[in-house]
């Protein structure tokens, strides 16, 4: 098993996962945080290079089945201010 933590901030909010590789699948947690107006929801989605549509607002944990793909995100705060869509590197599972 690897665990791997990967973080992206800007001035108004924090994306960030964990990421554990078990036998054949990929699992991911995706958690955001706002320290000033409080966190609205935000945006995810899976595959290479994905444009976030699905809409959450906690913390999501995600079951990857897929041989080769990203978890992208983007937050929203309740002032309105955005994040920059924040993706994983490419992950692998190594099927054979």
């Amino acid at each position: 098993m690897k665990l791997m933590e990967k973080e992206f901030k800007n001035k108004y909010m924090k994306v960030f996962w964990n990421v554990q590789w078990i036998q054949e699948s990929i699992y991911v947690t995706i958690n955001v945080e706002d320290d000033t107006s409080g966190l609205d929801n935000y945006n995810w989605c899976t595959g290479l290079n994905c444009e976030p549509k699905n809409v959450e607002s906690e913390s999501k944990s995600l079951n990857l089945k897929d041989t080769e793909t990203q978890v992208c995100a983007i937050a929203f705060d309740k002032a309105g201010n955005a994040s920059e869509v924040a993706c994983t590197e490419v992950l692998k599972i190594d099927t054979t």
